[in-house]
C-alpha cells in the first residue's frame, strides 16, 4: 500500500484540511498526526 497515492479520496489515512489552511500548515499537521500514530503504536506494542 503506497502512501504516495495522488488521489486523497483513495488514501484512508489522509487528513482533510480546510481550504484556508496553507500547504505548509497541512504538511505540519500531517507530520504531527503521523508522529501521534507512531507514538500510539509504540505504546500499544509494549
Amino acid at each position: 500500500r503506497s502512501n504516495n497515492e495522488p488521489d486523497p479520496a483513495k488514501r484512508k489515512d489522509t487528513y482533510y484540511p480546510d481550504p484556508e489552511i496553507s500547504n505548509e500548515a497541512q504538511k505540519e499537521i500531517q507530520r504531527i498526526i503521523w508522529k501521534e500514530k507512531a507514538r500510539q503504536k509504540k505504546t500499544q506494542s509494549n
